[in-house]
């Protein structure tokens, strides 16, 4: 796997077949006692960095032979009842330079690569590796440059014109054990000419002649070059090894690893900035630039950095803390950066996937939980329990919306939404503002928001984080969330009906929180109004309509391309409380991200392929107006004919 850039045409889009730069490679070249690798450790003044070397890891339980060795976990080539061939005793049980545990493992770990070799090759500790970068496989790789927020914050607006130079970085996620920190920008000298192609492709934007264009690809091949060569792009700047994921960082080296292969850093990190102290004095106030990860299927746990400087020195970057905590499962959830109404910066995780007593850890009741963490410390603040889900059905409240006064002034946030495996969507007040002044319920932790069921009464997993948005005529928050799961094998395999819903919250205190406000908001799923007043729109697939514009589907291809028409129902908000639809195809669900943007919402839907070789199935893209879940007629242009302003769906 790997991570690079690629300079695209700005006249045709075209993607060349080369890439200005590529990590994998730059790391390959990178002598391995030059990296700056890191570790968690509270102990270590000003950083709390520890490095991860021989030196300080050799002797370490985690990659001993008692640790390595131990059957059915160890490494084959140590199980010698496994394979024909093993390392021999007196390989595996030395932790010095003669041996396949400590010091070299460790190296191994860093880089190293001469103790690679074939699995009945017992001159060679581990496996062949393809390139020191693991593969990034869920974890999408996250640009930082400088401050991009303009909050009204006392002192924010030094602190962003303090970093406005800072080195720019993509920090990645990776299955070799490590967040990576990768330059994202050049020499002096490269930058000034891929400045130079930017205000030449400007400049061609604003006068299209030939003299600009030829002026413009002239200084765009300059600058692709300038950055290929450049030394310093697309290097890594240094590493860090979430403590969570060192007891299983040994099972790299097993040379049956691509029959093993394992996850560690899975998730992509959260970047924000947050204020740790004098926050409300403009000239003493302190910022920090932090970027928050979990593990996915990789662990247990939460780590935080700081990045405000991300040049490797003796003082910077820094960690700040790690999180784990007994009902806390495999970090799956999306952390949030924000305020709380008292000033306080804080981070909140979720309770994740799988929060039970298993081979990874012997704690866990199952129960959905949002943790408020302080953001610059890493205490708990609060443990907010839904009080749903046990360990044989665990609830698997994973990612998360944090709906804040104006992501881009005010970071404040005002409430909290996410769903679970079990189908239910949660509103959680963190700020305790729900409810009227001495009401005694105002002020609770988690209301149920809604039972979302098919039309057989059996509930629809929510694995997608819910979108909000603002109905500006009646002034209501409405959450949209689609259902459907597919995080394991035998998810493809499901024919469950699986929908997507609008869901009106007029933010009102409940007598009973643990009693949802919409239970089973789509039925009885017949007519046009649900019971309990959700509107129902229903889509029709066809073929491609002839008149269609070829940016919506292509009418002249054989076969014609399938879209999806929608029912046009009315929604009004002042008395209906939602809109909802079915999904069209068999065993079809939501398991994307929506996004909502200038009245449009977005998603994409996936029905999975049983067949073996099959790679991919089927995915849809979804378009709807955000009022309705119908068609979206406002955003028809010229470019679009009158059949595709009807068309709901483009098939991918």
């Amino acid at each position: 796997m790997n991570s690079s850039r690629k300079t695209l045409n700005p006249f045709t889009g075209a993607v060349p077949a080369t890439s200005d730069w590529a990590v994998q490679g730059k790391l390959d070249a990178k002598t391995p006692a030059s990296r700056n690798i890191w570790t968690f450790d509270s102990s270590v003044a000003v950083t709390k960095l520890k490095a991860f070397t021989s030196a300080n890891f050799a002797a370490n339980a985690n990659f001993l032979t008692p640790h390595i060795s131990t059957s059915p976990t160890g490494l084959t080539q140590f199980l010698c009842a496994s394979i024909d061939t093993c390392l021999p005793a007196t390989v595996q049980d030395n932790a010095n330079a003669l041996g396949a545990t400590g010091a070299n493992l460790v190296e191994f770990l860093r880089g190293v690569r001469t103790n690679e070799g074939a699995i009945d090759d017992n001159s060679k500790f581990y496996r062949q590796r393809q390139h020191v970068l693991g593969d990034l496989v869920n974890a999408q790789a996250v640009y930082v440059n400088q401050p991009l927020y303009n909050y009204a914050d006392a002192g924010y607006s030094a602190f962003v014109a303090a970093q406005a130079t800072r080195q720019a970085v993509v920090y990645a996620g990776a299955n070799d054990g490590m967040l990576h920190a990768f330059a994202a920008k050049g020499s002096a000298a490269t930058e000034a000419l891929v400045e130079a192609s930017a205000a030449a492709s400007a400049a061609y934007s604003l006068n299209p002649t030939t003299a600009n264009q030829t002026a413009a690809e002239n200084a765009a091949l300059a600058a692709a070059t300038a950055v290929g060569a450049d030394t310093i792009i697309g290097q890594e700047l240094w590493a860090y090894i979430p403590t969570m994921v060192i007891p299983n960082l040994y099972k790299l080296a097993d040379k049956n690893y691509k029959n093993k292969h394992r996850y560690y850093v899975d998730a992509t990190p959260v970047v924000g900035d947050i204020c740790v102290s004098d926050c409300g004095n403009a000239a003493l106030a302190v910022w920090k630039t932090i970027l928050v990860g979990g593990l996915a299927r990789g662990g247990r746990g939460y780590y935080a950095l700081d990045i405000t400087d991300p040049t490797p020195t003796p003082t910077t970057p820094k960690a700040l803390w790690e999180f784990t905590n007994d009902d806390l499962g495999f970090s799956y959830g999306n952390p949030q950066i924000v305020k709380l109404s008292n000033g306080t910066w804080v981070v909140l995780v979720t309770s994740g996937y799988n929060n039970i007593p298993n081979d990874d850890a012997a704690t866990g009741d199952g129960k959905g939980r949002l943790f408020v963490i302080n953001a610059a410390t890493g205490a708990l603040i609060r443990a907010i329990s839904t009080g749903v889900g046990d360990t044989t059905s665990p609830s698997g409240l994973a990612k998360i919306t944090a709906q804040v006064v104006n992501p881009s002034s005010d970071n404040t946030v005002e409430a909290v939404y996410g769903g679970d495996l079990l189908g239910n969507l949660w509103r959680f007040d963190i700020n305790d503002t729900i409810g009227a002044a001495g009401d005694a319920n105002a002020g609770y932790d988690a209301q149920l928001l809604a039972i979302l069921k098919d039309g057989a009464g059996i509930r629809q997993p929510i694995t997608t984080k819910p979108e909000v948005g603002l109905i500006p005529k009646v002034n209501v928050k409405v959450v949209y969330v689609g259902t459907g799961r597919f995080l394991a094998a035998d998810d493809a395999s499901d024919t469950s009906q699986q929908s997507f819903y609008a869901i009106k919250d007029v933010r009102a205190a409940n007598t009973t929180p643990a009693t949802a406000i919409y239970d089973n908001p789509g039925a009885p799923r017949t007519g046009v109004r649900s019971t309990a007043g959700f509107i129902r729109q229903v889509q029709t697939e066809i073929d491609c309509p002839a008149g269609t514009a070829k940016n919506i589907c292509d009418p002249d291809l054989v076969p014609k391309p399938k879209v999806r028409t929608s029912t046009t129902n009315p929604v009004d908000f002042t008395v209906d409380s939602g809109w909802f639809f079915d999904l069209n195809t068999t065993s079809e669900r939501a398991n994307t991200d929506p996004a909502l943007a200038l009245g449009l919402l977005a998603f994409n839907t996936n029905v999975p392929s049983l067949a073996a070789c099959d790679v991919g199935g089927t995915s849809y893209q979804v378009f709807v107006d955000y009022l309705t879940g119908g068609p979206s007629s406002r955003h028809c242009r010229t470019i679009l004919s009158a059949n595709s302003c009807q068309i709901s769906w483009l098939q991918a």
